[in-house]
């Protein structure tokens, strides 16, 4: 899982702020619905209906619109029942938006809605702080550099092409405003006795963020392209210095009538993959000079997650003991036999396409179901894992966006996570099925992971002789290409991808597989393992059955599955 698999992370598939524009009439009051929490009917349709479009980025919502049909994803659900929460000051759980995926039926299970669904995570709230202690994660990062003896693991990238003609004095005051406006771009790592401490920096008086210009106008285009891989790599190789707190560098790549070349070097400790799309957006404001909203009074920070994660470690852990005891001896049983695991300097990436018209009708009744992509692929995945290895479960390891608290939607930090679900390949006859248990499992890990996976699984595999990487046969991860065209902001896309130049030895799971869904609509599978006969043989097989079963649900909810033995 990215945390320990890999030290970059690239814009090339990462914009969680992805969305479909789409039309529809004024949102009327939903029918049959009594009185919500806190406001009457037409008030609480009001208010929902105002989340929607803020969400969804659409003018206006139906009481027949369908969330998942308008471009929602799990990540935009997490978003939206944040935004909820805000809203109408009631903590209502995610799996409400996927039982009801029409806003009208949405509507009525929010008024119905009365926290029959157990307590809810401990508040998280702004308290203004400028020092406090690393997260959990934080303190992974740095202790993986310490064992490397590599300073730059935790290193990213984010690189994109620009579509419009950008100065080097527009970039520099762009960064520099970009860092004043996100406190974890500049806040310093610093020794505090036997632990660290993370100190948010004044915004005034702050350095000008490194920015270097190179034109390679005047080179071939196959030396061009070399030059770039060469000097980005070259830059992304150099340590930050966590104590100075400026924790952003950038380059621009002069490429003559070509489009230029802009590459982001961040440090893991201030940003993760899910926030690098909503570093681009402002960045693509603030380079035309348009400011960047300020957060609310009452948003947190990222240290004040920091803080509340230290602060409610306890209850964290022992609010999902018993689900992560269950997972973990889930696995156990139909474990394989370990595979040793050692640092390698090479591996391969194999990818393949699923066609135009069976991704389109895998999207047209999973969203009229209101399955995710994310839990179509992922449930894809766990049956190719079935049918390679003869198995009746299937450890699937994900990147949780761990966003769960309002005024988070778009802080930029290192929030993260890995998780894990135990897929039960039995009993399961239909398309339909599978994917919809795929999704309840994704939900209930979602909620229980508020921590490390390497925290939350010690205690049960300890207990039972494994580690937490013996218990995923697979990481599956869905992405979006970044693409920003909004009116008067800087054009950013993707149009390099450097992400196999930059990858590092793979030192948690042996195998990832990553869906993106391309410009032409085919969704790419790439799985990435390591570089020997027997590994990539079974990865093949891997991405060869995971096609298949994504071809086979394209047929219908309904198509008869063969899961497992």
């Amino acid at each position: 899982m990215e945390t320990q698999r890999s030290n970059a992370e690239t814009a090339s598939a990462v914009d969680p702020a992805h969305r479909r524009s789409g039309a529809a009439d004024p949102s009327p009051p939903a029918a049959g619905v009594d009185d919500g929490p806190g406001s009457t009917a037409d008030e609480l349709a009001a208010s929902l209906a105002g989340v929607w479009r803020t969400v969804l980025e659409l003018d206006e919502i139906d009481d027949d619109a369908n969330f998942f049909e308008l471009g929602g994803h799990s990540m935009l659900a997490a978003l939206l029942i944040s935004h909820c929460e805000r809203t109408i000051g009631t903590v209502i759980p995610l799996q409400l938006v996927f039982d009801n995926p029409v806003f009208g039926d949405f509507v009525a299970a929010v008024a119905r809605y009365d926290d029959q669904q157990g307590p809810a995570l401990p508040r998280l709230v702004a308290q203004g702080l400028r020092r406090a202690p690393l997260s959990l994660q934080q303190e992974q990062y740095l202790q993986l550099e310490q064992a490397l003896a590599l300073p730059s693991v935790n290193n990213m990238v984010a690189v994109v092409e620009v579509g419009a003609d950008l100065t080097l004095d527009a970039l520099q005051a762009g960064v520099d405003a970009l860092v004043r406006r996100h406190p974890a771009l500049r806040t310093a790592v610093r020794p505090d006795g036997d632990t660290a401490v993370q100190i948010v920096l004044p915004a005034d008086g702050l350095p000008p963020v490194p920015c270097t210009e190179i034109d390679l106008g005047a080179l071939s285009p196959e030396r061009r392209a070399a030059t770039l891989r060469s000097r980005v790599m070259r830059q992304f190789l150099v340590p930050f210095d966590l104590a100075e707190g400026v924790l952003l560098r950038c380059q621009v790549f002069r490429n003559g009538a070509d489009p230029d070349v802009l590459v982001l070097h961040l440090h893991h400790s201030a940003c993760d993959g899910n926030c690098i799309g909503f570093v681009l957006d402002d960045l693509a404001a603030s380079c035309v000079g348009r400011p960047i909203a300020d957060a609310a009074a009452d948003d947190p920070e990222h240290l004040d997650y920091c803080r509340w994660q230290r602060d409610n470690l306890r209850e964290l852990l022992d609010d999902s003991r018993a689900h992560w005891r269950t997972v973990v001896r889930a696995l156990a049983e139909d474990l394989v036999e370990p595979v040793e695991r050692r640092a390698t300097a090479s591996y391969v990436r194999l990818t393949t396409h699923l066609p135009v018209t069976e991704t389109q009708q895998l999207r047209t009744w999973t969203a009229a179901a209101g399955l995710t992509e994310f839990s179509t692929v992922a449930a894809a995945a766990a049956l190719a894992v079935g049918r390679v290895g003869d198995r009746s479960r299937a450890g699937i390891g994900m990147m949780l966006d761990n966003r769960n608290h309002a005024g988070l939607e778009r802080t930029v930090g290192s929030f993260a996570l890995s998780s894990l679900m135990a897929v039960d390949l039995t009993g399961v006859e239909v398309a339909r099925d599978l994917v919809a248990r795929v999704q309840d499992e994704h939900l209930a890990a979602r909620r229980r992971t508020q921590l490390p996976l390497e925290t939350l699984l010690a205690e049960p595999a300890d207990e039972l002789g494994v580690t937490p990487n013996d218990l995923i046969d697979l990481v599956v991860d869905f992405e979006r290409i970044y693409r920003m065209n909004r009116p008067g902001r800087l054009p950013l896309s993707v149009g390099v991808d450097l992400s196999e130049l930059l990858r590092m030895p793979l030192l948690g799971p042996r195998r990832t597989l990553t869906a993106v869904v391309q410009d032409d609509e085919r969704l790419a599978l790439t799985i990435e393992c390591v570089d020997e006969p027997a590994e990539r043989a079974e990865a093949q097989a891997l991405l060869d059955a995971t096609v298949q079963a994504l071809a086979d649900f394209a047929k219908g909810p309904d198509v008869p599955i063969g899961t497992g033995r």
